[in-house]
């Protein structure tokens, strides 16, 4: 008899656990009546590098019933080693079908065999899941390379999904072409909410590609995560006037800085924000040189933010991590901070530093909840610099 899954469990994770894990998935009826038995969890991870792979999903897509309940559906495959390996991380697209009440789909580390069955894919997301508000893609491409100029853009897929309320993709350097994500967002444009774009730096039309995006209009976005911003050089005033036109913006997250490209995710101070800005902003992730140009433009907002995410980098850590605790108080300093997160590199100065962390710990009085990574050494001490004001939680 085909077993099934109560709905209960509403989250199906094919997620490829390593080889020695006892969890390795070699039978499938036997597992499956088992996690049947587990009703108090909303997550079920299955092993996408079983050889019963296919069968499995075919259980769900032939159970009607049990498709039609599933509302988040998470898929990790890998497409590294053999052969044999990637065929069995191959997933038929048609058993999405049947998930009308679909709103979370996540795939990482996707791998498609051919083009039509990417095709296919595309079809049943952008025809089927009429439910879907989250759509995580972050690494899904093709297994061949996509080829250079002109032909490119016949080779992208064109997403068309409405009602998307997040959206997270990347451009996966030589594997998905950038229009793939500006292609995406344009139709989804009027009803998201939550983006999370990453840019790698590799890519010729990356400048283009954030320019195009940035202009959008999304008149209800509340959460922007961006990254890899060596592309954001030339367009800061195109950064400014998005940032300006978006006061619903609660969540702002700017990559970090990559200890190997010292301009990579660099803020140009030309960017002005004036009083006012970003009114409702609570969590903002960027490192200590974002930090302070932000500062200095005029986010008075910074006020209003609950939790800080920051970090420093290699080599010239010291004098970013001084430039950013100037700024803040400069502007009053950080009065409503309930989290601090603060990642300083091991071979960063370390008495010097101290007294900038003394000097951050004043600025953000109302800290509950601190979280640091600082290499050998740093921890102790700076839970004793902070300790009079923060609750250390590590």
């Amino acid at each position: 008899m085909t077993p099934t899954l109560p709905p209960e469990i509403w989250c199906l994770i094919l997620n490829d656990l390593p080889r020695s894990d006892q969890l390795r998935i070699c039978q499938v009826s036997p597992i499956l009546c088992t996690l049947a038995r587990r009703t108090i969890y909303d997550k079920v991870a299955l092993n996408s590098n079983s050889p019963n792979i296919h069968a499995t999903l075919a259980l769900f897509v032939r159970d009607h019933f049990v498709a039609r309940n599933i509302t988040r559906l998470h898929i990790r495959t890998f497409s590294e080693g053999t052969e044999e390996r990637n065929n069995s991380s191959w997933f038929n697209p048609g058993a999405l079908a049947g998930m009308t009440r679909l709103r979370d789909l996540r795939l990482r580390e996707f791998t498609f065999r051919t083009k039509e069955d990417e095709e296919a894919f595309n079809n049943v997301v952008s025809k089927s899941l009429t439910s879907l508000r989250k759509f995580d893609y972050r690494d899904l491409y093709t297994r061949k390379s996509v080829p250079q100029g002109p032909s490119a853009e016949e080779y992208i897929p064109k997403l068309q999904i409405k009602g998307l309320e997040e959206i997270m993709c990347i451009e996966q350097d030589t594997f998905t072409h950038p229009s793939l994500i500006l292609t995406t967002l344009t139709a989804s444009c009027s009803t998201l909410i939550q983006i999370h774009l990453p840019i790698p730096t590799s890519s010729p039309s990356s400048a283009e590609l954030l320019k195009n995006f940035l202009t959008l209009h999304f008149p209800h976005l509340s959460t922007l995560h961006l990254g890899g911003w060596a592309a954001i050089m030339p367009v800061d005033e195109v950064f400014t006037t998005f940032l300006l036109a978006h006061p619903l913006i609660e969540d702002l997250q700017l990559g970090f800085y990559d200890a190997f490209d010292d301009t990579r995710c660099r803020l140009s101070p030309k960017v002005v924000l004036g009083p006012g800005a970003l009114p409702n902003l609570y969590h903002l992730k960027a490192d200590a040189f974002n930090v302070a140009i932000l500062a200095r433009g005029g986010v008075l907002s910074l006020k209003t933010i609950e939790h800080l995410h920051t970090s420093t980098a290699n080599g010239w850590a010291v004098g970013i991590f001084e430039e950013m605790c100037g700024a803040l108080e400069t502007y009053g300093g950080l009065p409503g901070l309930k989290i601090l997160k603060l990642e300083l590199e091991e071979d960063d100065d370390y008495p010097y530093n101290v007294r900038w962390i003394d000097q951050l710990g004043k600025l953000c009085p109302s800290v509950e909840n601190f979280w640091g990574d600082m290499g050998v050494g740093w921890t102790a001490r700076t839970k004793i610099c902070l300790c009079p004001i923060i609750t250390s939680s590590y």
